[in-house]
């Protein structure tokens, strides 16, 4: 059932340019547009296609995020702290991919990742852009994306280069981007191209439930 209904939230990605876990998309602002602007409608942004826009979750945790994000068997708490991110890139919506933080193999039960050989305190489990964060973990959007292994600069976004923009809560981040803080229900934009709605908020479930499993 849950595979079913993310199935049915990813499809609000055509219309929203969001998807929410298990159903629940972000809300949107009153009609602001990455640039400033305000559209007469809400303004589609298609998912993207091809491995640049829907990028896997990479070779698991390395060695340069080791001594902060360590990588553990423990088995994890089932709740936890969560971060809401959409990414866009040349026009399109960039999916977030599960299993980010956890180390192959991965174990899957449809769209989501259930556990591997080993978690960080800072991982993916649904492919909505939910970030999964231990309670007390201190962590940057660099840190997500050292995890990751994709690149984040303040002219590179993944593959893509040009000038990025990010907004927190709905409000545009001055500071370097990687430095945006992971703090526990924030609504994170980071756009290169074209202008984007920019989502203030998110719908987060009350309880912070995560998919691992021992």
């Amino acid at each position: 059932m849950r595979a079913v209904a993310l199935s049915a939230a990813c499809g609000v990605l055509l219309v929203l340019g969001a998807c929410g876990g298990a159903g629940r998309p972000a809300a949107h602002p009153p009609g602001a547009l990455a640039g400033g602007s305000v559209p007469s409608v809400p303004t589609p942004v298609p998912i993207g296609r091809g491995d640049r826009l829907r990028p896997g979750p990479g070779p698991g945790p390395g060695p340069a995020t080791a001594d902060r994000l360590p990588c553990r068997t423990a088995p994890p708490p089932r709740t936890h702290d969560a971060v809401h991110i959409e990414l866009f890139a040349a026009g399109h919506t960039v999916i977030v991919p599960a299993g980010i933080g956890i180390a192959p193999p991965r174990r899957r039960a449809g769209a989501f990742v259930t556990g591997g050989r080993c978690v960080t305190p800072l991982r993916t489990t649904e492919p909505t852009g939910v970030i999964e964060l231990l309670p007390g973990t201190r962590a940057t959007l660099g840190d997500l994306f050292a995890v990751w292994g994709r690149a984040l600069g303040p002219r590179r976004l993944l593959s893509f280069d040009g000038p990025v923009r990010a907004w927190v809560d709905g409000t545009r981040w001055r500071g370097p981007v990687a430095a945006i803080p992971l703090r526990h229900h924030a609504q994170i934009v980071v756009v290169t191209g074209p202008d984007v709605p920019v989502h203030a908020t998110y719908g987060f479930p009350p309880d912070g439930v995560t998919h691992l499993r021992p």
